[in-house]
């Protein structure tokens, strides 16, 4: 067996440990294999960096609503000024959706409560391939809430700032990132 073979082998039996749910020490195996010490910290290093690019919550945060109408919240995505976004299951259609529900301090307030209500219309009527469709809308026990199509990817927010940072760090005015190629599907 080479010396890559080896590592490969170490690194396959580690991230299937960590898939069974336990917490291997990666000190423990550079100890056990001091001629990998090196090697084993930078690729488990990196393995840790994209576990945590990827991580996903098992539950929902604590406080939050396990389920709202017939939505089965998975886990939270997202916070913003008015509201939470989770991922969910609409158990009946047995699909993922973003879910976005205001939150409980502005439902009370009738003015925030009808501006969330023409946000969802608003976002229902429109269709277009760059457009996330809205696939539901209610209240249940006092929290409205709508449904949309569950996109993987960044969140706006940080697509717009890179799109700002690679403009101001390009020469001449007008730069466009190489990176994206549809920045409303990034979500």
């Amino acid at each position: 067996m080479t010396r890559d073979d080896d590592l490969a082998s170490l690194l396959a039996e580690w991230r299937e440990r960590r898939d069974r749910g336990e917490e291997p020490d990666p000190e423990e195996l550079c100890r056990d294999r001091p001629e990998l010490a090196d090697a084993l910290r930078s690729h488990l290093g990196a393995l840790r960096l994209v576990d945590h690019a990827f991580a996903r919550a098992p539950e929902p945060p604590e406080g939050a609503p396990r389920r709202i109408g017939d939505f089965l919240i998975l886990r939270e995505i997202g916070r913003g000024g008015m509201g939470v976004v989770y991922e969910a299951e609409q158990t009946p259609m047995g699909r993922r959706v973003a879910l976005k529900v205001l939150t409980p301090s502005f439902t009370n307030a009738p003015q925030a409560a009808a501006r969330f209500q023409r946000e969802a219309r608003a976002a229902g009527r429109l269709h277009h391939t760059n457009i996330v469709p809205v696939h539901a809308m209610g209240r249940h026990e006092g929290l409205w809430y709508y449904a949309m199509e569950l996109v993987d990817g960044q969140p706006l927010s940080r697509v717009l700032a890179e799109l700002k940072t690679a403009r101001t760090d390009e020469s001449g005015a007008g730069a466009t990132p190489k990176f994206i190629s549809r920045p409303c599907d990034a979500r």
